[in-house]
């Protein structure tokens, strides 16, 4: 993902990460640059401490326990969001646990339909 060039898009990037903050040690932390940059009256700077925060996060997001292969054996379930802008796309897997570990995600920036190529039985999640 390139570096956000405006406050919609950072905000767009750190409205992703709310959703996996739970996964992420030290969220807050991290994220506090990001956030400096979107309050009122703040001029768009983006420097080395707010690239660093930014890399960092992009990095959190796909590692264990966000992001992780497949498990054939298990169900998938795909949550869908779309507005008028695109479609996002998350594949997911309830572990036994209850919680979900997230395979696969993806946005799309025009609307797509895409087929999932393999004979599994998913459950579909929409807005």
């Amino acid at each position: 993902m390139p570096n956000p060039t405006n406050v919609h898009i950072l905000r767009s990037f750190i409205e992703l990460c709310n959703y996996y903050m739970i996964y992420v040690q030290d969220f807050s932390t991290i994220a506090h640059p990001l956030y400096a940059l979107l309050k009122k009256d703040v001029v768009w700077t983006w420097n080395e401490e707010v690239q660093e925060a930014f890399n960092t996060l992009k990095e959190k997001l796909l590692e264990f326990p966000i992001l992780r292969r497949f498990d054939f054996s298990k169900v998938f379930i795909l949550h869908t969001n779309w507005s008028a802008l695109g479609i996002g796309v998350i594949l997911s897997q309830l572990e036994s646990s209850g919680s979900f570990q997230h395979t696969q995600g993806k946005a799309f920036k025009f609307p797509i339909l895409r087929r999932l190529n393999f004979n599994k039985v998913f459950i579909l999640h929409t807005d």
